[in-house]
Parts: C-alpha cells; structure tokens; sequence
C-alpha cells in the first residue's frame, strides 16, 4: 500500500504558510527579540539555538532543508507565549474547540463580574435603606 506523494504546490504553500507564521511570531514578542528567544531555546532544550538557526528555519530558501522541528513548538510557545504556531498546526475542530474554550472561559468571567457588581449594589442598597 503506497500513498500518493502530496501536491507540491500545497506542501510549498504550507512550508510557506507555517514559516511566515514563524516569523512574525519570533519578530513580534514584545518583550524577547529573537536572539534572546534563540538563548531561551538552548536553555529549554539543552541544545544550542542560535539566531543563524532561527533565520535558517524562516528563510524561504532553505525550505527543503531546515525546517524548524515540531517537538520545539511546545517550548517556543512556553517562551514567547504566542499559541499562533500551535493554532496553525492543529485541525480545524481542534481549533474550534480551543476557540470554544476561550469564549466559554470570557463569558464565565463575565458573569464572575456581574456577580460581583450584582453584590456590591445589592449591599449598597440594603446599606442606604438603613439610613433612610
């Protein structure tokens, strides 16, 4: 059982997809810039990551041959906090249920906060009718 090789043109839109993601996600951490994410890299993997590797895997030349290793996703998305990577290589129901979890998250805050809004007018109330 031999499986078809996948259209070139989609694994070079991927490849060119996921390392564009690379690199806005390494250029726009606010507070590490790239060579200090490349440090945190090689403390995290114990193995040296240096910048000329983090351009290696962005660079569109490079493609076929230094590509930027899944098992690293984990770590980079520990350092800069930016799930964008992570988001991109799940599939799309994997991505509607992260999606799910954060409204439902947003709205469970919410109603925390109404709650305690709701408290708070309701001590004032009985508060002020005392004096009255």
């Amino acid at each position: 059982m031999s499986a078809e090789p996948e259209n070139p043109d989609t694994v070079q839109r991927l490849e060119s997809e996921f390392r564009a993601l690379l690199r806005k996600v390494l250029k726009s951490s606010p507070n590490m810039s790239p060579a200090q994410i490349a440090d945190a890299l090689t403390i995290h993997l114990d193995q040296k990551i240096s910048t000329f590797h983090l351009d290696n895997w962005t660079c569109k030349a490079r493609a076929q041959t230094r590509r930027f290793p899944a098992v690293f996703l984990k770590p980079l998305y520990e350092i800069t906090g930016d799930a964008r990577l992570l988001l991109y290589v799940m599939g799309p129901r994997l991505r509607r249920l992260v999606e799910f979890a954060e409204r439902e998250l947003a709205a469970a805050k919410d109603e925390q906060e109404r709650q305690r809004m709701r408290a708070q007018l309701l001590r004032e109330e009985n508060g002020a009718g005392k004096d009255s």
